[in-house]
């Protein structure tokens, strides 16, 4: 088996064939319709749309021309080739695009749900075509060019309990990690609202005019973002123009919203444009020191609000904000971060910015000396949190290369789970 580099003696190397057979039954009259899924399994459709908040195509054409599968089946569907075989939970239909294997009963199906989700397996499914793309699925023919190894019976239980018992740990321990770096993000973003609202100066306070903030230090003025600045929109960036490198200037697209530093500063543009090209496309210039935004589609929503570290062009789903000499751009950012965006958006089927809303809004601006202080605390502060969020992924990014190492080795035999227990 060219996926196993050893296996215990007492295991055997069966054929598919003698473990599984192919079920073509056709569905029942009361038969709820199921969907396979990596992340919840095979589950009826109310529940999968329910748990997830979406959709699934709903087959009402076909009700009657599905697959009947009963509770320990297994199902390949179209991401098979990525997640392994899903187990059946609850006895149902499913479309007839799935293939449906029935366990024989020379098989404990607690251990096969291992097995057939095993990264390994997952490998020489793989393998068995080279037809793997979006809408194609693998077939029974596939499914048994792939040798299985089979542990004794009465071994086959003690190994799923062993990986059910350890793989719960690493799961309550990544779901631990994920809440924190979920608690830490808040902490993120409520500091920064702090900070830019002077909570930490002490002293008299008084009510603040933008709706952003209940108040602010006595001393500390509020403008509008017009008054410190410009705005202006990106421009069209036609596909002939892209894919060149090495031009003197970035032509920043709204996806590198997401590619921002620790500071909130983005740098690299996959494509780039000479002077030349940006005027023949009247495309505006934009410093360094820029702030920049998505003003059309969804991710607009996300309210990231990011600087440019070089100066570069920035496409037409973008604005920029250039902000005058006489005030802080980090502050300026960090300030402009606590809008709430959705806020703005224009109602519509897509998405879009007010710009002349944003640029109405008012900003507590303190003495630019004040405004270095705070965006320099800010960054302090952040790149500690930062720095423990990068810690709980990397535990996770670990945690989860074990889990799949664990359960790889647990059903290949590289662990005796009789001695592990």
């Amino acid at each position: 088996m060219t996926w196993l580099e050893s296996m215990p003696s007492r295991w055997e190397i069966r054929s598919p064939k003698a473990l599984f057979e192919e079920r073509r039954t056709a569905n029942l009259p009361d038969d709820v319709h199921l969907t396979p899924s990596q992340k919840y399994g095979v589950l009826p459709q109310s529940e999968y749309m329910e748990l997830t908040g979406g959709s699934v195509v709903l087959n009402l054409t076909g009700q009657n021309a599905m697959k009947h599968v009963e509770k320990n089946d297994f199902i390949i569907h179209l991401r098979s080739f990525q997640g392994g075989l899903e187990r059946v939970r609850k006895s149902g239909k499913v479309s007839t695009a799935y293939t449906v294997v029935k366990p024989k009963k020379v098989i404990d199906p607690d251990f096969f749900k291992w097995l057939l989700k095993s990264s390994a397996f997952i490998q020489e499914l793989q393998t068995t075509t080279n037809q793997l793309r979006d809408g194609q699925s693998i077939r029974w023919t596939d499914f048994v060019k792939v040798p299985l190894p089979v542990p004794p019976r009465g071994e086959q239980p003690a190994i799923a309990d062993y990986l059910d018992r350890e793989t719960q740990k690493i799961d309550e321990l990544i779901t631990e990690q994920r809440s924190l770096i979920e608690t830490l993000r808040e902490r993120r973003v409520a500091l920064i609202y702090e900070l830019v609202s002077g909570r930490d100066e002490g002293g008299d306070r008084r009510m603040a005019d933008s709706f952003l903030f209940s108040s602010l230090p006595s001393e500390w003025s509020e403008v509008s973002l017009r008054r410190i600045g410009d705005s202006k929109s990106g421009s069209g960036f036609p596909p002939s123009a892209q894919g060149s490198t090495g031009h003197a200037l970035q032509f920043f697209k709204v996806k590198h919203l997401a590619s921002a530093d620790q500071r909130d500063v983005i740098y690299r543009a996959d494509d780039t444009v000479s002077r030349e090209t940006a005027k023949q496309l009247r495309a505006e210039i934009f410093p360094p020191g820029t702030i920049v935004y998505a003003k059309v589609g969804a991710a607009l929503m996300l309210g990231r609000i990011r600087t440019l570290g070089n100066e570069g062009c920035i496409d037409n789903n973008m604005a920029g904000f250039m902000v005058a000499e006489s005030v802080d751009s980090r502050y300026v950012q960090l300030a402009m971060s606590c809008i709430p965006f959705d806020y703005l958006v224009n109602p519509g089927a897509v998405p879009s910015l007010s710009d002349k809303n944003l640029m109405s809004i008012k900003i507590p601006l303190p003495a630019i000396h004040v405004q270095r202080a705070v965006a320099a605390k800010v960054d302090d502060y952040i790149s500690r949190i930062d720095e423990l969020i990068s810690e709980s992924q990397d535990l996770i990014t670990l945690s989860q290369e074990r889990r799949a190492a664990l359960i790889t080795a647990a059903v290949t035999g590289q662990i005796d789970v009789r001695e592990a227990s």
